[in-house]
């Protein structure tokens, strides 16, 4: 069964996916404290007042988007724990703390306020885990999960460092926090006449830039189809649905854009998708990721999956797209940071999603739009103009704009 947006026209969701409806949610007048009340809480913020409950929010911008739509707002940073707790302590019982922001110190926030507050949450020690890609490798690793091999370097790289590393391709990142793409640079040659490549160099040195400690990995290059998965947990690390995508990119012009696409029937990597399910699981598990949601991108080598790097709450765009095709993606995130058990979730099934989108904010031109459209056809992705936040279609305006998806159901 496939299912998807049209412009001007929303499909309804097919009854058998299913969505949350707030009466399944458990009582009505939850007390909900949001870090942040930007743009990418607002969702959040709106899923929140459709379900009654109420809506206490934090953010050093006293004009955040968000703001009117909280029954308290305060003009207080999201990171500062200590002085959001002293804020909320006069107002009573908490039901949740949520926040849909990447930055380590709201993050480092949400989890210290989880566990003060004794509600649902990811803890700080697992956080610390996420926050440091060391960690995280050694973690993934204990657990049996294969990881590319990398040596940690602080300083200039010297040859004996590397070992068998210097003479094959290589990913440099920085190794003392979970940055997602920032300071990650992939060296196709390693090694000069003298020793490790100029561009090793500059790789580290960039990559340094991004790492507490100046610390960076140094990482084998794992060649293979690569995929970006998020999941949803519960209690005990329970994967309550996942999301997979396989990460391709299209030329346009000078430019090397990403692209995800849900698989096809006739692709192998169907029965890897099932393969991927289990994975996150053990992924959750490995990291003690409760009451969240995550994401992780790996890479299918002939050896098998390798994961390559794994964040807090979803990848770019995720809930925007399952938003815009009809899931209650909002209200499963809520269900879940309020301890709702797994039943009051909804039938919401784990699925592919298949989606073309551009990046990099430059102006389309009409021949680009083509080529996207020729792209699509040819990969047999569904391409769809991007949404605004009104919900009227309306034709990209730079490549910056998601420009389509598609989601379907797994078996």
């Amino acid at each position: 069964m496939r299912w998807h947006s049209r412009a001007f026209e929303f499909a309804s969701v097919p009854a058998e996916f299913g969505s949350l409806r707030s009466e399944t949610m458990g009582s009505r007048g939850k007390r909900i404290v949001m870090l942040g009340a930007g743009k990418s809480q607002v969702p959040l913020m709106r899923r929140c007042k459709q379900l009654g409950w109420r809506l206490w929010a934090f953010d050093l911008d006293p004009n955040a988007q968000g703001a009117e739509l909280a029954d308290e707002f305060w003009n207080l940073s999201s990171e500062d724990a200590s002085g959001i707790r002293a804020r909320v302590s006069k107002l009573g019982k908490v039901d949740a703390v949520v926040t849909a922001s990447a930055r380590e110190g709201a993050l480092t926030a949400w989890a210290q306020l989880a566990q003060d507050w004794s509600v649902p949450g990811p803890s700080p020690r697992a956080l610390a885990g996420i926050l440091d890609r060391r960690v995280t490798k050694q973690n993934l690793s204990s657990a049996g999960i294969a990881t590319p091999q990398a040596i940690a370097v602080t300083g200039a790289a010297e040859a004996p460092q590397l070992g068998a590393l210097i003479a094959k391709p290589v990913v440099v990142k920085p190794a003392g926090c979970s940055s997602g793409s920032s300071g990650v640079t992939i060296v196709r040659e390693a090694q000069s006449a003298e020793g490790p490549s100029a561009a090793l160099l500059t790789a580290q040195s960039e990559a340094a830039a991004f790492s507490p400690d100046g610390t960076v990995l140094i990482e084998e290059f794992n060649s293979g189809p690569e995929y970006s998965v998020n999941a949803v947990t519960g209690e005990a690390g329970q994967v309550h649905w996942t999301v997979a995508t396989r990460k391709l990119h299209v030329q346009i012009g000078a430019r090397r854009l990403p692209a995800g696409h849900r698989l096809s029937e006739e692709d192998p990597d169907d029965e890897r998708f099932a393969a991927i399910e289990v994975l996150a699981g053990k992924v959750a598990s490995s990291l003690e990721l409760t009451h969240t949601a995550f994401n992780f991108d790996l890479i299918w080598t002939e050896e098998g999956p390798r994961v390559i790097d794994v964040g807090m709450l979803f990848d770019a765009k995720v809930d925007r797209l399952l938003h815009h095709a009809g899931t209650d993606v909002y209200g499963a995130l809520l269900s879940v940071a309020a301890g709702e058990k797994q039943h009051e979730l909804g039938p919401m099934r784990s699925s592919r999603l298949r989606f073309l989108y551009a990046d990099g904010g430059l102006p389309m031109s009409r021949g680009e739009r083509e080529r996207l459209s020729s792209f699509a056809e040819r990969t047999g992705s569904q391409l769809e103009w991007n949404v605004a936040e009104d919900d009227e279609v309306r034709l990209p305006e730079s490549l910056a704009d998601v420009v389509g998806w598609t989601i379907e159901p797994t078996p």
